[in-house]
């Protein structure tokens, strides 16, 4: 194939005179992101002054995130993001990455993960307590309630509820709209003195000193056998220990990135089983005769291939991580055509996830596409945690935190729409559903 220069790569549709694509992304950036699937392997985006390239081939969004050496985290996304989340796993570019990884791996060893399982259970099981018959519960909150409490008990196990409950109201405040909406802005507007601006710095700053507090706790207590003193300990590596402000960028990493979208995936699943009657029925005969009414354990994971299922349905259909940004480290060449370094890329796990050409009639919620398919292993075309050597460290922790707290929801409550709820996507940092609100009935 030959080799072209970037203005003869194909624009999206739906640009506009002086805002070009960024209109669209803002208004309806699902809908602008199905549009683009089927037309071309790579097609430009106008950003407002600048180009980016939306990825749109299943082969080539896999080279992208694979390739870490030729496209690493950078560009304004990334630089974005690291405003908020530092310079942790997510973010840091791939020269600290290896390092980075190999300190973590040891606290997200299968087994490690495994012994998370209690804490899992009980905050799953404190969340069906709080409910009753008939109440009407806004899901949304409730599961990211639930996964922040499960990530702080996790990463450091010395904490009292109190504490859990203070830094669980610090990263509400840093994931809040307003903050969002700054990050969203230019780069001239984010440097002006706006409200937003003074709201995204306040968050920022409190949400730091309460991981250097879940730090110094983590420091107190060395025997801890939470995920943080793991971070600390690094295993055997070989490498240099995280210093404290590494560890802080990790923990805000941690409740920032990763319980928003397990969050965002629970929120989905129980819509999807609110809704059709048929889903809920197979999920409930599952969970009653594997286990009984009690709630799973991490053994009990793999005995529940259709819950997995499911899940892995949920991940596709509604995969919380929407974009993902990625920039040339040097000239390269990509769908036949060459792009000069810096150039920025954007791959779309929910764009993939809709291709026709891998899933067929995609826009069907079919839980057995995956009898013979794991969630937990990317393919060109299913990237809902990533792929290659950034693939998503705590994949395995959100199958067995969602699953174990699907088996205690749905073992006791029959979870029922709201008539005129209005549940609809809305893609911020991750895709959440708006709107959602289900009715609790006792089985």
């Amino acid at each position: 194939m030959p080799v072209s220069e970037p203005s003869t790569v194909p624009v999206a549709p739906g640009a506009v005179p002086v805002l070009g694509h960024t209109a669209g992304l803002w208004r309806d950036p699902l809908g602008f992101l199905r549009q683009c699937t089927g037309r071309a392997g790579v097609l430009e985006l106008k950003l407002r002054g600048r180009r980016g390239y939306l990825v749109a081939d299943p082969k080539l969004a896999h080279s992208v995130l694979t390739n870490v050496q030729d496209f690493d985290k950078g560009g304004q996304v990334a630089e974005q993001a690291r405003a908020v989340l530092g310079n942790g796993l997510l973010t840091c570019p791939v020269s600290e990455h290896r390092r980075q990884r190999r300190l973590m791996q040891s606290a997200f060893t299968r087994e490690r993960i495994g012994e998370a399982d209690r804490v899992m259970a009980e905050e799953a099981e404190r969340l069906t307590r709080s409910w009753h018959d008939g109440e009407t519960v806004d899901f949304v909150p409730a599961m990211n309630e639930l996964t922040q409490r499960v990530t702080i008990r996790s990463l450091l196990t010395s904490f009292d509820l109190a504490s859990v409950d203070e830094m669980i109201s610090v990263f509400n405040g840093l994931l809040d709209g307003e903050v969002f909406r700054h990050m969203v802005l230019p780069e001239w507007a984010r440097n002006l003195p706006l409200p937003s601006a003074r709201r995204f710095a306040a968050a920022v700053a409190a949400a730091d000193a309460t991981c250097a507090h879940a730090v110094a706790a983590a420091r107190a207590d060395p025997g801890g056998g939470g995920l943080l003193n793991a971070l600390m300990a690094g295993g055997d590596s070989g490498e240099a220990p995280f210093t404290d402000e590494e560890l802080r960028h990790q923990v805000v990493t941690f409740l920032a990135a990763g319980t928003e979208t397990t969050a965002s995936v629970l929120a989905w699943f129980f819509h999807r089983v609110a809704e059709e009657p048929a889903l809920r029925r197979r999920l409930h005969e599952e969970l009653d005769a594997v286990l009984g009414g009690r709630t799973a354990t991490a053994e009990d994971v793999p005995r529940l291939p259709f819950t997995q299922a499911m899940f892995a349905e949920t991940l596709r259909h509604h995969s919380p991580t929407w974009i993902i940004a990625r920039s040339a480290t040097r000239e390269l060449e990509l769908g036949g055509h060459r792009f000069p370094a810096g150039t920025e890329f954007y791959v779309s796990p929910y764009q993939l996830h809709h291709d026709p050409a891998v899933f067929p009639e995609p826009e069907r919620f079919d839980p057995d596409r995956w009898t013979e398919r794991s969630a937990l292993v990317p393919y060109p075309g299913y990237v809902p945690f990533g792929a290659g050597a950034r693939i998503c460290i705590g994949a395995r922790f959100a199958v067995q935190e969602a699953v174990i707290a699907v088996s205690a929801l749905a073992g006791r409550w029959d979870l029922r729409p709201v008539p005129g709820s209005g549940v609809r996507p809305r893609p911020r940092i991750v895709m959440a559903p708006h709107g959602l609100h289900l009715r609790t009935h006792a089985r």
